[in-house]
């Protein structure tokens, strides 16, 4: 992986790096991309992230100057990692990113955390161990929360209540832009395959899921014809959901 990070570098100082988890952070993250490259086009985006799944989600998108996998995470290898990135901010869209890399860009550059919410059932997980949580959040210059209820929660761990402000939820801002996929959207149209009023859809299953939801699905398509069902795996391949 290093030896092919000075390669995809971009020359100039004015870089943000962007780290997410999950596909579905990485779309949420998108709105914000679009208005870095608006406001500042000198800026360059490094997208960062850890599963391999989001790679043929990402290696297309047009506003990355680089995409990588992050490194192990050890303070050697994520202060190797960032030495070479050179990020000014990084940011991320997941507390559960890596605590090691957390704190090696925190002591090099100011970090950010967007889209920042706490459900109910992590919450109270996170109360058996609060000492680590607040570790790992300290990491953060500033937290952007999706809605003020979830400020009470974060206020639990977070340090630095002043930096804690409410951003709102990107997913809202990404899903407003009309012209998204919209040639996608127009081919699924004329296809003929949603004629029916009524719609479930199984989004982001994996093999293990389907097999316990495509036989009672199956059933119901059977018992009510108006239904259409679309399935939508995980990891897209030949072999998915046979």
């Amino acid at each position: 992986m290093f030896a092919h990070l000075p390669e995809q570098l971009s020359s100039g100082p004015n870089r943000v790096s962007v780290s997410y988890r999950l596909h579905g952070e990485f779309e949420q993250a998108k709105p914000v991309i679009a208005a870095i490259k608006k406001l500042r086009p000198d800026v360059r985006i490094l997208i960062t992230f850890f599963s391999p799944s989001v790679y043929d989600h990402t290696k297309k998108y047009p506003l990355a100057d680089m995409i990588s996998y992050l490194p192990f995470d050890s303070w050697r290898q994520s202060a190797k990692f960032l030495s070479l990135i050179k990020p000014v901010p990084r940011w991320s869209s997941a507390t559960t990113s890596g605590p090691t890399i957390n704190g090696a860009a925190a002591a090099r550059r100011s970090q950010l955390l967007i889209d920042a919410s706490i459900s109910e059932i992590r919450l109270r997980r996170f109360r058996y161990v609060p000492w680590l949580i607040r570790d790992i959040l300290k990491t953060f210059s500033e937290i952007d929360t999706t809605s003020a209820e979830y400020l009470p929660a974060f206020n639990q761990f977070y340090p630095y209540p002043q930096r804690l402000l409410v951003m709102g939820d990107t997913r809202y801002d990404q899903r407003a832009q009309p012209h998204q996929e919209r040639e996608k959207i127009a081919e699924l149209i004329d296809s003929g395959l949603f004629q029916r009023q009524r719609c479930f859809v199984a989004g982001s299953t994996w093999p293990e899921d389907e097999k316990i939801i495509l036989g009672p699905l199956f059933r119901l398509l059977h018992e009510h014809p108006e239904y259409k069902l679309i399935l939508v795996p995980h990891e897209l391949s030949k072999g998915s959901s046979r």
